[in-house]
C-alpha cells in the first residue's frame, strides 16, 4: 500500500562518473590560502596605491613564501615520522 509519497533524490548515485569528488581538508585548505592571498595583496595594493602589475609581483612573493613556510613545515614533518 502506498502513500502517494514519492522518495526522489537530486545526488547522482555513488558509482555515477558525474559525481564530483569530495573536498577534502586540505583542499578547502588551499583554496582558502589562495582567497587570502588575492585578498590580502588587493588590500595592500590599494592601500599603498601599487600599479597592477605591482599588486601581482605582490601576489608571487606572498604565494612564495606560503610555499616556503609549507615546505618547511613538511620537512620537519617528514623526519619525525
Amino acid at each position: 500500500m502506498g502513500l502517494g509519497l514519492s522518495i526522489a533524490t537530486d545526488r547522482a548515485p555513488a558509482d555515477n562518473p558525474k559525481r564530483r569528488p569530495l573536498k577534502t581538508a586540505t583542499d578547502r585548505a588551499v583554496e582558502a590560502i589562495a582567497a587570502a592571498e588575492k585578498i590580502f595583496a588587493e588590500e595592500m595594493g590599494a592601500t599603498l596605491d601599487l600599479s597592477p602589475a605591482a599588486k601581482v609581483a605582490l601576489m608571487a612573493t606572498i604565494t612564495a613564501a606560503i610555499q616556503a613556510a609549507v615546505a618547511e613545515q613538511t620537512q620537519k614533518l617528514t623526519w619525525v615520522l
